[in-house]
């Protein structure tokens, strides 16, 4: 009788680093970018700690990947300038995703404080949202707008993800929560 022979496991690039992309946001969700090492992404990955090395060049990298992958800000102010503080306000007091629409500002919050992982954190910041916000809105003091609005809706995501699940606000709670949002978003778009 012959040996069995070992069957190759078949290599997908792409597969590989969605894998390692999905366990890095877990992980840099769960704890700061200081936690997290090359070799528990590759764990939860199932793969070797080198492989995020290959793909991303290192964990900087692969966090700045990371932090573009979670979701395209920009959708939120491309459409009608007239609804954009009730698009914004919506999107924000009534996500209900779960962790995983936390994750983005989960993982800011726990990396903010990192020397390495804050300046990649405002890069992205001001290159997906901030940047493109202004250009958008653009008038007077755009940029400043631009930044207001964003502290503004960080601020509410950051409320909303303390508040205890255990006591939800009630409907009518959540309808002029957002109402008087929208209001005061859209004033910032509008100030000429």
């Amino acid at each position: 009788m012959k040996p069995a022979v070992p069957t190759a496991r078949t290599r997908n690039s792409a597969e590989t680093r969605a894998a390692i992309l999905v366990a890095a946001r877990r992980l840099f969700a769960r704890d700061s970018y200081e936690q997290v090492g090359l070799r528990d992404i590759g764990a939860a990955a199932g793969v070797d700690a080198a492989l995020i090395i290959r793909y991303f060049g290192g964990k900087e990298g692969l966090f700045a990947e990371v932090l573009s992958s979670t979701g395209d800000p920009g959708e939120l102010f491309s459409g009608d300038r007239d609804t954009f503080g009730r698009r914004i306000a919506h999107a924000v007091a009534t996500d209900d995703k779960g962790p995983e629409g936390l994750e983005g500002l989960l993982i800011a919050l726990r990396s903010a404080s990192s020397p390495k992982a804050s300046g990649l954190l405002r890069q992205s910041v001001e290159a997906r949202f901030v940047e493109p916000l202004a250009a958008w809105m653009g008038g007077p003091e755009h940029m400043t707008r631009a930044r207001l609005i964003f502290a503004y809706v960080m601020g509410v995501a950051v409320t909303k993800a303390m508040m205890s699940p255990g006591a939800p606000p009630t409907a009518e709670q959540v309808e002029a929560f957002t109402e008087r949002f929208a209001q005061d978003l859209q004033a910032l778009l509008e100030r000429e």
